[in-house]
């Protein structure tokens, strides 16, 4: 074999390796449940690009391109507005969050695996406030990041409309997780995923605004776009 062949060899074997080592990510699908109040649909692509919720419902949130949107409509359903929650909480006069309460919460590795929509996490017993409940996590990269957008599309949410304390069981939860070394919640105090299925390619629109729809940063934009 001469010194060409040689090297086209070496680059190929690196090539496949470095492909075995970074798999390519299909898009999932999921269903979660909040606390048995409902299904939840989640479309999800990578950290930039994340769908939560029906396109009928009242709540909804959008990832694209790396910011963070809660969709809404006008009464009447025939104007459709994005609020821009990053630019919203950047603002120096934006409500303030929580921190977490940590000091309250006692997790107790369970020796327990459990599988949940073809996925598997350790359980754990957790304890706080006179409380008890299961908490099962997972390290897949997936799931750690549909965990970060669902949590905090919510925590967000309570931020905004004033509320930041009944997030405070949210925001604790996270914090748990990753004091435990693992961020993906498939089963914990509020959410749990009911469904994970690979989605192929999903059509790049369902990851982007719709052209009329208008991007908001506050909510008195939003008053004034209703009329």
């Amino acid at each position: 074999m001469d010194l060409r062949s040689t090297c086209r060899l070496t680059a190929g074997i690196a090539l496949l390796a470095a492909t075995l080592a970074s798999p390519v990510m299909a898009d999932l699908t999921l269903t979660l449940d909040r606390n048995g109040a409902g299904e939840i649909p989640v479309e999800f692509r990578d950290d930039d690009h994340v769908r939560i919720g029906s396109d009928d419902s009242a709540s909804r949130f959008l990832t694209s391109e790396g910011r963070t949107y809660a969709l809404m409509a006008s009464p009447d359903g025939k104007k459709q507005f994005a609020m821009d929650m990053d630019a919203y909480l950047s603002r120096d006069d934006a409500p303030k969050g929580v921190e977490p309460d940590l000091a309250s919460v006692k997790a107790t590795p369970s020796d327990r695996k459990e599988t949940i929509g073809g996925m598997t996490g350790d359980v754990y017993q957790v304890e706080s406030g006179g409380r008890q409940w299961e908490l099962v996590l997972t390290d897949d990269p997936a799931m750690t990041s549909v965990t970060a957008a669902v949590y905090g599309a919510e925590i967000r949410m309570a931020r905004m409309s004033g509320q930041a304390v009944a997030a405070q069981p949210l925001v604790t939860e996270l914090a748990l997780a990753q004091s435990l070394g693992a961020l993906g919640i498939l089963r914990g105090q509020l959410y749990q995923v009911v469904e994970i299925e690979k989605a192929g390619d999903l059509p790049d629109g369902r990851f982007t605004l719709d052209q009329n729809t208008l991007v908001i940063s506050d909510w008195k934009q939003l008053q004034d776009a209703y009329h």
